[in-house]
C-alpha cells in the first residue's frame, strides 16, 4: 500500500483532501507542522481569507481568545493581527513554497477540490501511476457525499466532547453550514470589505489569490 505526507496549514479542507486520498487506497500521514519530507508530499491552501472565518468560526465554538465579532471594523483588525492566524497562514505560505510545482509534491487549492473529488483523484492517480476508472470516482463520490460528514460532524454540540467520526477522521462541528469558497463576503458585512480583504492582502497575493 502506497503512503504519503500531507503538510498543510489547518482549516484548508486537510481532513477532506486526506479523505479522498484514502479512499484511493493510500496512507495518509498528516501534519499541521513544517516537518521533513520523505517521498510524495501533498499539501491544501485556502484563501487566507477564508481560512480565517473558518478558524475564528471554530475557535468561537471553542470559546478561546481567537473569536472576534466580524461584524465591527474592531473585530475585523484583532482577527488580521491575531499571532495563532498569522502564524498559520505563515505556515501555508511556506507549504506553498516549499511544494508548489515540485516534481515530488502537489499543492491543492481547496476551492478547487471542495466539491469536486475527481480533481484529486485523477492528480494522484498520475503522480504515484495508481489507475483510475469511473467507478473509482463513483464510489468514492458516494462514500464522501457531503450530507454524510456534515452529519457525522454533528453528532457533536461541542468541540470539547470525545466524538471523533473514525470513518471521516472528523471531530464534532468540525464541518461548518458555509463551506464554499467566498464565504468572508457572507459573514463580513459589506461596508467592511474593503478593510477586510486589505488585512489579507500580502498573503493573497502570495498565494495567488
Amino acid at each position: 500500500m502506497s503512503k504519503i505526507q500531507q503538510i498543510s496549514a489547518k482549516r484548508c479542507g486537510t481532513s477532506l483532501l486526506q479523505n479522498i486520498i484514502e479512499h484511493m487506497g493510500i496512507v495518509v500521514a498528516k501534519s499541521h507542522v513544517i516537518i521533513p519530507a520523505k517521498g510524495f508530499v501533498v499539501s491544501a491552501i485556502r484563501d487566507p481569507r477564508n481560512n480565517a472565518i473558518s478558524i475564528n468560526r471554530f475557535s468561537l465554538l471553542r470559546k478561546k481568545s481567537l473569536s472576534y465579532d466580524l461584524t465591527t471594523e474592531e473585530g475585523v483588525i484583532k482577527l488580521s493581527k491575531n499571532v495563532f492566524l498569522k502564524n498559520n497562514l505563515n505556515v501555508m505560505k511556506k507549504t506553498y513554497k516549499l511544494f508548489h510545482n515540485k516534481p515530488n509534491a502537489h499543492v491543492f487549492r481547496y476551492e478547487d477540490f471542495y466539491n469536486n473529488y475527481e480533481h484529486v483523484i485523477r492528480i494522484i492517480g498520475t503522480k504515484l501511476s495508481i489507475p483510475v476508472d469511473e467507478e473509482l470516482i463513483q464510489t468514492i463520490n458516494t462514500s464522501l457525499m457531503f450530507d454524510k460528514m456534515k452529519s457525522e460532524s454533528d453528532k457533536s454540540n461541542s468541540v470539547k466532547s470525545k466524538f471523533v467520526s473514525k470513518k471521516y477522521r472528523i471531530h464534532g462541528q468540525h464541518i461548518g453550514d458555509d463551506v464554499s469558497p467566498g464565504q468572508w463576503k457572507r459573514k463580513v458585512p459589506k461596508e467592511l470589505h474593503e478593510l477586510y480583504d486589505n488585512s489579507f492582502k500580502s498573503y493573497c497575493e502570495f498565494l495567488n489569490y
